[in-house]
């Protein structure tokens, strides 16, 4: 099995009505959508999506020993992480941390980064393959929170 191609897209679309100040014009709006984004990631050549369960408030995501489609096992050592999509599960009562792994970290978004989602939030990065590349040195990030709460996962490597 491989990836034939990626596409990854984020943005948000607003519709601003105005009702005072637009002169003569009936229903003016305006549309938002300056940071969408839509890219075609490249390259590509695995995905893993799971959902990653924690035990007594912790685990961990080793990009080296991922699992793909059908039960593949993924080793991403000298690929990069081209997108990056997190969510905090329905049912978790606490806030989850997100970050490099404390022993053999990923800098996915760069030395030290962290991103604290409560239940059913979401985080979305793309990598854009700029990430550094997957190690033994440079492998992990690691989940903490309380008890037994889970976050669902989704990463394309290249």
């Amino acid at each position: 099995m491989s990836l034939a191609s990626a596409t990854a897209r984020m943005f948000a679309s607003v519709i601003e009505t105005f009702t005072t100040g637009v002169g003569s014009v009936t229903s003016p709006s305006i549309t938002h959508n300056v940071l969408g984004a839509q890219v075609t990631l490249s390259p590509v050549s695995e995905i893993s999506t799971f959902t990653l369960p924690m035990v007594d408030g912790s685990a961990t995501i080793d990009l080296t020993d991922l699992v793909g489609t059908n039960g593949k096992a993924i080793d991403a050592t000298g690929l990069k992480v081209q997108w990056f999509h997190v969510r905090a599960s329905t049912g978790n009562a606490n806030p989850v941390t997100i970050a490099e792994g404390a022993s053999n970290g990923y800098a996915l978004a760069g030395a030290g980064w962290q991103i604290i989602l409560n239940a059913d939030q979401q985080f979305g990065f793309i990598g854009k393959d700029t990430t550094p590349d997957v190690g033994a040195s440079d492998c992990t990030i690691d989940v903490t929170g309380t008890t037994t709460q889970s976050i669902v996962v989704e990463i394309i490597l290249g």
